[in-house]
C-alpha cells in the first residue's frame, strides 16, 4: 500500500491476469520501443495482431517468482498497461477477479 492508500502497481499483478488472448495489444510505437529479445520472449502474433503473450493466465512479461508481481518490461510497457490506473474501478475489479499474489484464496 502506498502513502495515499492506493495499492502499489508493482505488488499485485491482477491487471496482468486475463484469459482473453488479446488482453494487451502491442501497436506501432509500443512495438518499436520493446527490445528485440523482449519482442521474441514476451509477444506473439495472433493473425495480424501483436499481443503480449500469456503464461498460465498471466502476462508473459510478469515475473512472479519472488512472490511479488513485477513487470519485466515496465519502462517500455505498452499503452494499455500504462493507462491502467492503480486504484481505479478497473483495478478493484481485477483485484477481485484475480486475488493479488500472496493473499489467501
Amino acid at each position: 500500500m502506498s502513502d495515499d492508500g492506493v495499492p502499489e502497481c508493482l505488488d499485485c499483478g491482477a491487471c496482468c491476469c486475463s484469459a482473453y488472448p488479446r488482453h494487451v495489444v502491442v501497436r506501432g510505437e509500443d512495438h518499436a520501443v520493446l527490445l528485440p529479445e523482449e519482442l521474441e520472449r514476451y509477444t506473439v502474433w495472433l493473425e495480424n495482431v501483436c499481443v503480449l503473450g500469456r503464461v498460465e493466465g498471466r502476462c508473459a512479461a510478469l515475473d512472479v517468482r519472488t512472490g511479488r508481481a513485477v513487470c519485466r518490461i515496465y519502462p517500455r510497457r505498452p499503452e494499455p498497461c500504462r493507462s491502467f490506473a492503480r486504484g481505479s474501478d478497473a483495478c478493484a475489479q481485477a483485484r477481485e477477479r484475480h486475488r493479488p499474489l500472496g493473499t489467501a484464496s
